[in-house]
């Protein structure tokens, strides 16, 4: 049920900022008596001013509430202004002395300390404030003695009255952000279970949830409202905590993860890459590094926006300058403009064809070749691009990239095969889907290979991993270089695959015990094999996650998109470090005397003064997306390779 505004209280008035000056509108809140209605007035001031102010980041967006048209029109109507402030995101944020996020109210049943619970009839004043320091040490230690007194009593003693533990929530941020790892923590896991630990810890978990199932860390927007400001405050609810400890929190979760076993359930995974993809962006900024717009955009393209333009246009305050000069917020231009200009933008950005990896617009869409940032990214596909550095399959040669009039790129490279057999899509996730999936590949591959001259004992897996092993950098500056999570596979590898491929649940299962009291003892298994088959499956799930296994009809086996498909053909792009996969189109297309231009330019690459183009192309291709391909990723397929082939991609 929905419930429209108040229609007696009139809309506020705007009168349309000036244009020159850097003016922006800011929020009074005007003195009251408490328990009266909160009462605020608009004040327009210049940034240039320095008026001291708190920047709001929150999920503005209330599905119980209703606009009327009019109402509705009333917001973002001037066009031109909406363009002029989103201009300003960045300077209105840096310039604030903080922000103030808020991720939602408490609910009833929330626990905030010392027994305190959530009620309908709880004082509105009532506030817990986390420092990140000594100061917490006293809250925390107040709370492990609760949890411990409850293990020993039981429940008929002391009885529990909240449902979600939003205290110990934060207290497991806290911990962790001073250094201790999770499972060290008994109030939230243990080897050793009891009935009351269980329950206990379910209800962290559900104080955790609370906290990660907050519509703010899904809007694209939060980002530079996070990032910009030199402070940042956490609310939810009664209970505030600096940004940083949530940061460094997530930071030590995440080297714990290393050496243990992931548990999909565990909220806390979730809030951890959550909190690190906004973090790594934090410190870039501290350290003055601005990252290229390609890299933020692939990081965040899970977030969500009501308007889809908005996917790049609120990324364009941390972008290169260059960047925000050749795309900047302009809500007149369609959705499909403001994608392609920004894959053109990326493209010439970082001066080669990575933008043309990952989960494109594919063969049925006008423009395969661009990147609308709007639609989801398949399975895992920001940490398998990510991964992108560590191959060079074009040997670094150079060719060109032409744009012909608005649709036509033309390219230069290599075939390498035809694809003649493709699986099924893999799932996502999950430890056992996932290795079946993988036993299904391997029995076709070694019928294959069986029979081929090729045949490596290595290739399967090196494949299904694209050659890498996840080795977690303990460094803080690995959030920078993303590529420091996984590394090209060595021999190793082998035996890493062998510990993932034999992992036995239902043997850990037969090692857990009862032990004294009745109490569960849980099968823990050394943390130098946990760690072993967690740099191997880390590996898979990224490279093969959401993709399909194929085969080409001379001998190449690689892991390809969802989308892949017999008689797809395999290149090796200049200027690309994977394979490209292209799907032949039925029809020839002729420009009209369209305007040609570079991209970029190729030192050295061949030029031509080609300003505009009449030609009919007989053989035009759509990109179907990237690929890895065993036996290619390292120029060796290139090598002494002299004659070039155009390819025409629409």
């Amino acid at each position: 049920m929905t419930t429209p505004l108040d229609p007696a209280r009139s809309l506020p008035e705007y009168s349309p900022l000036p244009s020159i000056g850097s003016f922006i509108r800011l929020l009074n809140i005007l003195p009251g008596d408490h328990g009266t209605v909160l009462e605020c007035n608009l004040q327009v001031a210049s940034l240039r001013s320095q008026l001291s102010y708190k920047a709001l980041s929150y999920a503005w967006i209330d599905e119980n509430v209703s606009l009327s048209r009019q109402e509705g029109e009333s917001i973002y109507q001037d066009t031109h202004e909406r363009n002029q402030q989103v201009g300003m995101m960045r300077s209105i944020y840096s310039n604030s002395s903080g922000v103030l996020i808020w991720l939602g109210p408490n609910v009833v049943g929330d626990h905030l300390g010392d027994g305190r619970v959530v009620n309908l009839g709880m004082d509105n004043d009532y506030k817990l404030d986390w420092h990140n320091d000594s100061r917490d040490e006293h809250m925390v230690s107040s709370y492990i003695e609760r949890f411990n007194e409850y293990e020993n009593l039981g429940e008929s003693v002391l009885p529990t009255s909240w449902s979600r533990d939003v205290f110990g929530a934060f207290s497991v941020l806290q911990q962790l952000a001073q250094g201790t790892f999770s499972k060290n923590l008994r109030f939230y896991k243990a080897s050793v279970t009891t009935s009351e630990q269980i329950k206990w810890s379910y209800q962290v978990r559900k104080g955790i949830s609370a906290i990660v199932d907050s519509s703010w860390w899904q809007r694209t927007w939060v980002i530079q409202e996070t990032v910009l400001p030199r402070k940042a405050t956490v609310y939810l609810g009664h209970v505030s905590a600096p940004w940083t400890m949530l940061a460094e929190g997530a930071a030590t979760y995440v080297r714990e993860l290393a050496t243990s076993r992931s548990d999909d359930r565990d909220p806390l995974v979730v809030l951890t890459k959550a909190i690190l993809d906004l973090e790594s962006v934090r410190i870039a900024r501290i350290e003055e590094v601005r990252l290229p717009l390609l890299s933020m955009l692939r990081r965040f393209r899970i977030k969500k926006s009501s308007d889809p333009r908005d996917k790049v246009f609120a990324l364009l305050g941390l972008a290169r300058e260059h960047i925000q000069a050749s795309v900047r917020p302009d809500y007149s231009l369609s959705e499909d403009e403001v994608m392609l200009r920004t894959t053109i933008a990326v493209i010439s950005e970082i001066r080669g064809l990575e933008p043309l990896a990952g989960r494109v617009a594919g063969p049925d869409c006008r423009h395969s070749w661009v990147t609308n940032w709007y639609e989801l990214p398949a399975g895992n596909e920001r940490e398998r691009l990510d991964c992108l550095p560590l191959y060079d399959a074009c040997g670094g040669q150079c060719g060109i990239a032409r744009l012909h009039g608005q649709a036509l790129l033309e390219l230069q490279g290599h075939f390498v095969g035809e694809v003649y057999y493709v699986s099924d899509e893999a799932p996502d996730s999950g430890f056992e889907r996932l290795r079946g999936f993988v036993t299904q590949w391997e029995a076709i591959w070694r019928t294959i290979g069986a029979r081929s001259s090729s045949f490596e004992a290595d290739e399967f897996w090196r494949t299904i991993t694209a050659d890498t092993l996840y080795v977690e950098s303990l460094d803080h500056s690995s959030w920078l270089g993303q590529d420091a999570k996984y590394r090209r596979a060595t021999s190793n590898g082998a035996a890493a695959f062998e510990a993932w491929r034999e992992d036995d649940t239902r043997k850990r299962r037969r090692k857990t015990s009862h032990g004294p009291a009745g109490l569960l003892k849980n099968y823990v298994e050394p943390e130098e094999l946990t760690a072993l088959k967690n740099s191997f499956h880390y590996a898979v799930q990224t490279a093969s996650g959401s993709r399909t296994f194929f085969l080409t009809k001379n001998g190449f086996i690689g892991i390809g998109p969802a989308n892949l498909r017999p008689g797809d053909e395999i290149y090796i792009v200049l200027g690309s470090r994977v394979p490209l996969i292209m799907r032949r189109r039925s029809q020839s297309t002729r420009c009209l005397q369209e305007p040609v231009r570079n991209l970029f330019d190729y030192p050295g690459g061949v030029q031509t003064n080609i300003e505009v183009c009449s030609m009919l192309h007989d053989h035009t291709h759509a990109l179907v997306g990237d690929a890895y391909v065993h036996g290619v990723m390292d120029s060796e397929f290139v090598r002494g390779l002299r004659r070039l082939q155009s390819i025409y991609v629409l």
